[in-house]
């Protein structure tokens, strides 16, 4: 690891938990080399995982795909439309495995093992209240940044900043009505920085990959349980991204 960081590191801490009830579709644990120190307080230094042949990232996968089909419309208009929605017929199958390999993740996380570290937990109305508060948080903050970022963009990009703007009481209205929910459902483990990057094509299948979270966060937020739709909308999310990107 480049960045030390004293306390349980959730990739290894997920990598041992997922390696021993034998999810298949990871790169399995292998080992770690660990500091302790004076306090008995642990750093991981060092994590070693078994090697999967693959095709690379499923971001690079998604791009190449793209790249492709874009070229395919503007050179063979014809025979795209022809093709209709069995144009996206490879691509359709791969999304339905990442799906799939989705919920089968999020199904082992919600195993009861009687680790407490990882058995499902109910959701609270203390859960809603504070996620709520962080998610109005992230709304000001990135408002604030837009604001002071305002007089640096160039048209149309200004102009459409000026539109988003207009809405910040809109958008921090809305988190309101999350909190007075009351979710009968659990709370679990989670990837936590779930995204085509993430996600290795290894011939008809996909290896889940990178269980340490978002890096800027702190170990206790990486390792706290949420509900596993943060998973699927970082992913939605990152379809998203890379529709723009192409």
């Amino acid at each position: 690891y480049r960045r030390m960081r004293p306390g349980i590191n959730p990739e290894l801490e997920m990598g041992r938990f997922l390696t021993e009830i034998a999810f298949p579709n990871i790169a399995p644990l292998a080992g770690a080399l660990e500091y302790e120190n004076e306090g008995g307080d642990y750093t991981t230094l060092v994590l070693l995982q078994g090697f999967v042949a693959n095709q690379g990232d499923a971001w690079s996968f998604t791009l190449d795909y793209l790249k492709r089909f874009l070229t395919d419309c503007v050179e063979q208009p014809n025979v795209v439309r022809e093709a209709g929605e069995k144009a996206h017929a490879v691509y359709r199958l791969f999304a339905g495995t990442l799906g799939q390999r989705t919920g089968e993740l999020h199904r082992a996380l919600a195993q009861t093992t009687g680790d407490p570290a990882f058995d499902p937990e109910p959701i609270t109305a203390t859960d809603m209240a504070q996620w709520s508060e962080h998610i109005r948080m992230e709304v000001e903050t990135t408002f604030e940044r837009l604001e002071q970022a305002r007089g640096q963009l160039s048209e149309p990009v200004r102009s459409l900043t000026e539109q988003v703007l207009k809405l910040r009481g809109a958008a921090s209205a809305r988190v309101a009505p999350i909190e007075a929910l009351a979710p009968q459902v659990m709370k679990t483990r989670y990837h936590g920085d779930y995204h085509l990057g993430q996600v290795l094509v290894a011939r008809d299948d996909v290896i889940l990959i990178d269980f340490e979270g978002e890096p800027s966060r702190s170990l206790a937020e990486r390792r706290a349980k949420h509900s596993p739709l943060r998973d699927v909308v970082g992913m939605l999310r990152s379809f998203d991204y890379a529709a723009h990107a192409a």
